[in-house]
């Protein structure tokens, strides 16, 4: 590719947004005879390159497994385009049909029913149907797979006694009415939970039957559902993702090959360097200097992209401590911390002022609304202090902070 790009993120996890922009709800359709199409019968806009050039390269930090419900923690960052899930989101963050076609919640909200496309197959060309993702839940709240996301799930019907071993995974509130219609009993009303449920890449039962935890690992075992298909793992060297041909979903992208080099945390790739010297198409930059140096290069400040991240960093207190148990004590802290400072000088680049859990643009945010009770104001701080028995702090008994050894909270401390 010959556009090549750079984010700085305000809060620094990239890779889900940047997937989100690279694949459209919908393909481009162009007109233009002249233009390319891709392995997918996907037009290219009129000035791509054609389709054998149509690819990606940039870093990605190595893992074990490529199958969400395996595990979270240790699976590759990419599940979004090797598994189809019930519904994508657009630009706006709204919901659209992926796997699913449409869905209803019963009138007591119990129960929710979606429609599956009936086209869907998998890249070894087995049909994907309702059955799939019933075996993908069960998977999920199995104790034996000791999945590390199970609590994520723990609205569903018996979920949580699934996975405490007191009722077996058929118990959980997930069914296949027939192929194409699917289920979802929870154990109290959830209003949010297509929503919730977007997080619902399928895994293919007859792979892990054949080949157990390993078939996600090797491009001659590994079987898709999404978009591409994994064909090169070389662990902590390289991994290709290339269009899988079978793919019929509305996620079609316009690459042909998404090529990574990988690392491993101790070990950290000199990713600007390798921007600069063309090895990659984009990084991402957790650097202050770096972000100074290339807002002040005339030839490089227009390939760098910023938006605020959807994740936020905050200052949680022990309520079970005599001390914080007082909400005074708490508010006294909410109106001590400088925010704003914070966010030009340690966050420079990479922090935006947080006043609510939802961040700026996170659908149903409410950022001004809720900020004037946290604003900065150090005399009302005192106030609080003062009224809890501490004025100007005397007498305050010494605190421990503790800290998750991660850059942004350590900036922040």
């Amino acid at each position: 590719m010959s556009r090549k790009i750079i984010w700085a993120v305000f809060i620094p996890i990239a890779l889900a947004f940047f997937f989100t922009t690279m694949m459209h709800a919908l393909p481009f359709q162009n007109e233009d005879p002249n233009s390319y199409v891709n392995s997918l019968g996907v037009t290219l806009p009129p000035d791509a390159a054609p389709s054998g050039e149509q690819e990606m390269v940039y870093f990605l930090q190595d893992n074990t497994y490529m199958e969400w419900f395996r595990t979270v923690y240790k699976s590759s960052q990419a599940m979004h385009l090797i598994a189809e899930p019930l519904m994508r989101v657009n630009h706006h963050f709204d919901l659209v049909p992926a796997a699913a076609t449409s869905w209803e919640v019963s009138d007591d909200g119990l129960v929710w029913t979606f429609h599956l496309r009936p086209d869907q197959v998998f890249s070894d060309g087995a049909p994907l149907t309702a059955h799939d993702y019933v075996y993908t839940f069960r998977r999920g709240a199995d104790p034996e797979n000791a999945y590390d996301l199970e609590w994520y799930y723990r609205p569903l019907k018996n979920w949580a006694d699934v996975v405490a071993r007191k009722k077996p995974p058929a118990a959980i509130g997930v069914e296949a009415v027939d192929d194409l219609t699917l289920r979802f009993t929870t154990e109290e009303p959830v209003p949010y939970f297509p929503y919730l449920i977007f997080y619902s890449w399928v895994s293919p039962r007859r792979a892990i039957e054949k080949y157990g935890d390993a078939w996600s690992t090797r491009p001659e075992t590994f079987v898709s559902s999404g978009p591409f298909t994994l064909t090169e793992w070389k662990k902590s060297d390289r991994m290709v993702l290339s269009l899988n041909r079978t793919y019929k979903g509305p996620a079609r992208p316009f690459l042909e090959r998404l090529i990574y080099n990988l690392y491993v945390v101790a070990a950290q790739p000199p990713v600007l360097p390798a921007y600069e010297s063309n090895e990659i198409d984009f990084t991402g930059l957790t650097s202050q200097a770096a972000v100074d140096r290339i807002v002040s290069d005339p030839d490089m400040k227009d390939q760098l992209n910023q938006y605020t991240e959807f994740s936020t960093y905050y200052l949680t207190m022990d309520t079970y401590n005599s001390i914080f148990k007082d909400v005074r004590i708490r508010k006294a802290f909410a109106h001590a911390i400088d925010r704003e400072a914070l966010c030009r000088s340690a966050l420079k680049h990479f922090g935006v002022p947080a006043y609510a859990m939802l961040p700026p643009g996170f659908p149903a945010e409410a950022e001004d609304e809720l900020a004037p009770l946290q604003k900065y104001d150090p005399d009302l701080a005192r106030k609080y202090l003062t009224e809890a028995g501490y004025p100007n702090g005397k007498g305050f008994p010494m605190t421990e902070l503790w800290l998750r050894n991660e850059g942004t909270v350590n900036r922040t401390a």
